[in-house]
């Protein structure tokens, strides 16, 4: 009467959901879990080692075809290239290799790329003696306050080292910033 083999009518009376196929539905809604329970910012390789961490050892390119079909994606973005600028490198003194068994800090700002399309940046302190972060802050602008305000905080909760590493930014060759560190006793390397 349908006009088809009595073997399609069978084998779709007797349907049994492939092994795969649940587990995909299972992995699916672990891996979205994961992702909102860290904010959404965790991509494929970060989901991946959140798996693994579990016990739960599955290829990236598995991950990314489920990632796909439930549309979890990160909400961060490439990192983008800082640019350069242009100060004379004669004038400012470069400590960094004496640096090593001194007390010194470093400090960076790194500019975070945010999926709407806005910027985000995080200036952070450094101890190069224990490689641990002092303090850091984020902020909408990238500004002298910002470096400011985040190499204060790292002087409030810790002893004040003898050198500071930074790069050339103008945060960090700015007349307030450069004044903090003269009025700590901080020598500046660059």
């Amino acid at each position: 009467m349908l006009a088809i083999p009595k073997s399609t009518y069978f084998d779709w009376t007797h349907y049994h959901e492939p092994t795969r196929q649940r587990e995909d539905i299972i992995l699916t809604e672990l891996l979205l879990e994961i992702w909102q329970k860290n904010y959404r910012v965790y991509g494929a390789p970060r989901l991946q080692i959140a798996l693994a961490d579990l016990q739960l050892h599955h290829g990236i390119r598995r991950i990314r075809r489920l990632m796909k079909a439930a549309d979890i994606y990160s909400v961060m973005v490439k990192r983008f290239k800082q640019p350069t600028t242009t100060v004379d490198y004669k004038q400012r003194p470069n400590l960094i290799k004496q640096l090593t068994s001194v007390n010194a800090w470093s400090m960076d700002i790194t500019y975070l790329k945010l999926t709407d399309g806005q910027w985000g940046y995080l200036a952070s302190v450094l101890d190069l003696t224990s490689h641990k972060i002092l303090a850091h802050q984020i902020s909408a602008t990238m500004d002298t306050k910002l470096v400011v305000s985040t190499l204060q905080r790292a002087l409030s909760q810790h002893a004040k080292p003898d050198y500071l590493h930074t790069d050339m930014g103008s945060q960090f060759t700015s007349f307030g910033f450069e004044q903090i560190l003269q009025q700590q006793g901080i020598a500046h390397s660059y």
